[in-house]
């Protein structure tokens, strides 16, 4: 159910707080738990965020480590890409800055005008509702750091192309 998304947490209905201390937390379970949004295994709904943590955790109980220490050990350092989910502090001088831009599309569907317009709306929520990582998280040195599987895998178009 969580690699097709059928896991029923599409998106957290309560707001997360915005917080950049001890490392970048995205995720506050204390936020999001009114039950999931959908049943599981019944339907599936795209969880853009939470998706990676359901997944790493998975990594985390079958292989003992973090999502970002095993992609390093299995898959990039094998296939020699330069491509981290928690980027090394030595390597933080590479790192290009993000320009976040949302473009108003010629006819909005009824999600982005939901997205757009209502900040309880499940698209809204879905979209926006990180704390402080598409304002400034996704561009600091805790939010590189950060283990963040669906939202801040770091890496070169050689990289990229590799995987």
């Amino acid at each position: 159910m969580m690699l097709d998304h059928s896991v029923g947490v599409p998106a957290l209905r309560a707001a997360v707080k915005a917080r950049l201390h001890a490392g970048l937390v995205l995720y506050d379970r204390a936020a999001g738990g009114r039950g999931a949004v959908l049943e599981p295994g019944i339907r599936n709904g795209y969880h853009a965020m939470t998706f990676g943590f359901t997944v790493g955790e998975m990594v985390r109980r079958a292989a003992g480590k973090s999502v970002g220490t095993f992609f390093q050990e299995a898959v990039a350092r094998p296939l020699g890409l330069d491509f981290w989910i928690g980027l090394p502090e030595e390597i933080e001088p590479r790192v290009a800055t993000i320009i976040r831009r949302i473009e108003m599309p010629k006819e909005p569907s009824p999600f982005f005008l939901a997205m757009m317009n209502d900040a309880t709306s499940i698209p809204n929520r879905f979209v926006f509702n990180s704390g402080n990582w598409g304002t400034s998280g996704m561009n600091s040195r805790a939010g590189h750091a950060a283990e963040i599987p669906s939202a801040n895998g770091i890496t070169n178009a050689r990289g990229l192309a590799g995987m």
